[in-house]
């Protein structure tokens, strides 16, 4: 059953006493045993999650981490709409370039040892701002500060002045002219003009809100004991490959006692290894996977996209309204020589045929037909990809699909270099004019698409997802009760 995977190499053991729910004390053992029963849902991840600063969520696995620690100003929901979240309301001017938002009062940061007697503060309005003014550091990865470049009034200036004078004395723009504190409860945005996806680009794990007191003692602490805002605290992690958090009483999200039988505490097994993470699974040690890898589609899925008979009756498997999505790109300064047009026309040819893989995986592919106009070169190409799961296996099905004209190698991605020919990159952010964050001046050769596919629990209940690869709300979710 498990030999599609291939062979064991890893064992995971989660040691629950060590972070358990513990009763009050004073009670009788039989409200003890029944104090204790909590609701868990354990939840695993194939992608690498080295850091629970939101600024620094590079994979879908940390984006979907980064929601349950963090909030936003507002929020998605399961159809894609947009919602209230930190920001109970909002305002925008005639001509759409001003957008104030009013925050909830009882928004706030979790408790923490940061804040005055270990209590977390009400969010204001200067926290946002602060926010915005850290996503242009030169310290932190420029996708968030990307998707508010040419928004936000200033920003650019601000932006290019953090990153390219390294000299504090040489910086003369203090603030960021296009965000203004009106006062603890109102926020102000200008933006240089209309942007239709400016609420989307709000709604991004990339631009959480977090307290500026978190980097008073120690700068580097967000990465390894986040303070957060959202529905779920950070309480411990086992190495990397375990994180727990704990349901956040206070959160606004469950101030109606609604959601009776959401998750009290999350376990997020990380593993990049698809037969660990499967077998687990099999074990019944996670209920829900969030982004099926292809070894394990390949083991659980029939062709028709159904559970196989092993698991019917034990797992359901859904499709996301969104895949994967990914860009090719033409390395400008390779060190071949080779020019656009010839790196294009080597893979002007391959069609969504051409790429399917054993499970029945099939990439969608859309040249684009500004490029690939003159004869392929015979030789051998490097391609370049990032290091998630997706991003290896569709550059692998990219590779065999080009072997029949040329030889082709891989890399996986770490910094520019003039060695690769092309780069394969996985879309950031969900937005048109910055989706591939942060490729600068590399030509979009194709765009490449690849189905997602969550599996979870037959009885589980409903988890949504919605056109974004991170999103998902797991309120609704039938938790088992586990003794901890």
């Amino acid at each position: 059953l498990f030999a599609a995977c291939g062979p064991s190499t890893e064992t995971i053991i989660i040691d629950r006493n060590a972070d358990a729910v513990r009763a009050p004390e004073g009670v009788t053992p039989h409200q003890r045993d029944a104090a204790e029963q909590v609701r868990v849902l354990r939840m695993g991840e194939l992608n690498d999650i080295r850091s629970l600063d939101p600024l620094f969520a590079q994979n879908p696995s940390s984006l979907r981490l980064t929601t349950l620690l963090y909030d936003q100003l507002v929020g998605f929901d399961k159809n894609d709409n947009i919602v209230p979240a930190i920001a109970s309301r909002w305002e925008v001017s005639s001509d759409s370039l001003t957008y104030t938002f009013t925050l909830n009062r009882n928004a706030r940061f979790h408790d923490s040892s940061i804040f005055t007697n270990g209590v977390g503060r009400r969010i204001t309005a200067s926290d946002v701002a602060f926010v915005f003014r850290r996503m242009a550091s030169s310290d932190v990865p420029p996708t968030a500060a990307g998707m508010f470049f040419d928004s936000i009034r200033g920003y650019d200036l601000y932006v290019r002045e953090q990153r390219e004078l390294f000299r504090q004395r040489d910086r003369v723009i203090n603030e960021i002219s296009g965000i203004r504190a009106a006062n603890d409860s109102t926020v102000v945005f200008t933006l240089v003009a209309h942007d239709p996806q400016f609420l989307e680009k709000l709604a991004s794990p990339l631009a959480s809100i977090y307290p500026r007191e978190v980097f008073s003692s120690n700068p580097e602490r967000l990465h390894t004991s986040p303070v957060g805002s959202g529905p779920y605290i950070y309480r411990r992690s086992f190495g990397d490959s375990v994180f727990v958090l704990l349901k956040n009483e206070k959160h606004y999200a469950w101030a109606n006692g609604d959601f009776p039988n959401a998750p009290q505490r999350i376990e997020i097994l990380k593993n990049a290894n698809e037969t660990n993470l499967f077998r687990q699974m099999a074990l019944g040690r996670i209920d829900f996977i969030a982004d099926a890898g292809p070894q394990m589609l390949q083991s659980m899925v029939g062709p028709n996209e159904e559970i196989i008979s092993s698991y019917d009756g034990l797992y359901d498997i859904v499709k996301a309204k969104q895949g994967h999505r990914f860009g090719l790109f033409a390395n400008p300064s390779n060190i071949d020589g080779f020019n656009d047009n010839q790196l294009a026309s080597a893979v002007r040819n391959i069609s969504s045929e051409s790429l399917t893989d054993v499970s029945g995986i099939r990439l969608g592919i859309d040249h684009n037909p500004n490029f690939g106009n003159t004869d392929a070169p015979e030789s051998k190409f490097l391609i370049s990809y990032h290091s998630d799961v997706h991003s290896r296996h569709t550059a692998s099905m990219l590779a065999l699909g080009l072997v029949d004209t040329n030889e082709t190698s891989l890399v996986r991605f770490r910094i520019q270099s003039r060695q690769f020919h092309m780069l394969l990159m996985p879309q950031r952010i969900e937005f048109e004019n910055n989706r591939y964050l942060p490729v600068y001046g590399f030509p979009l050769i194709s765009e490449l698409s690849m189905p997602r596919y969550h599996i979870q629990k037959i009885n589980l209940g409903e988890i949504h997802t919605n056109s974004t690869v991170w999103w998902f709300d797991i309120r609704s979710a039938e938790s088992p009760l586990i003794s901890l």
